[in-house]
């Protein structure tokens, strides 16, 4: 029996990311293998991580945060991630809280403002700050400035002219 309840996990969660069995992490481009615990506790930065973070995530855990982690503008909702991590909801949040010391919207709030820096420190990056903001779920710009400023002490204006003022020279 217990072999019926891994495998139906295994089938909503291939169901949920398209068929492909390898976590979400090791699909989106430039994550996976190594970085993933990096971009844990980069998500997780300003805060002590507890324990012995990361490496030691419970397989539903670390499937949460690989869905989340491999598309942060992607659906993030409760009712995706507890699909994805085979799990209840009250599980999952205490999960998050125990193991990551953050409630899942932190989480996934800090993972999007993650995604931006970095689109925002790209010289390519052709979307305006209005248009990531929307990408991000953002009820409105001035959202995405405010968070994004309270984490990383600048706006996101600012990440962008340093990015193109890096090119220009």
């Amino acid at each position: 029996m217990h072999g019926a309840s891994v495998q139906r996990e295994s089938a909503s969660y291939a169901e949920v990311t398209g068929g492909d069995p390898r976590p979400a992490a090791y699909r989106y481009a430039g994550i996976g293998g190594a970085d993933a615990p990096r971009l844990v506790e980069a998500v997780c930065a300003n805060r002590d991580l507890p324990g012995s973070l990361p490496g030691s995530l419970p397989g539903s855990l670390q499937r949460a945060v690989d869905h989340i982690l491999a598309d942060p503008p992607g659906d993030c909702s409760d009712a995706i991630l507890t699909r994805v991590a085979g799990i209840t909801l009250a599980s999952l949040r205490r999960n998050f809280r125990e193991r990551l010391d953050t409630p899942i919207a932190r989480f996934v709030q800090n993972a999007r403002l993650d995604w931006a820096r970095e689109r925002l420190g790209n010289a390519s990056e052709m979307r305006s700050i209005n248009q990531l903001s929307v990408d991000l779920g953002f009820a409105a710009p001035g959202g995405l400035t405010r968070a994004y400023k309270q984490r990383f002490g600048e706006t996101p204006t600012e990440t962008r002219t340093n990015a193109f003022r890096g090119v220009c020279e």
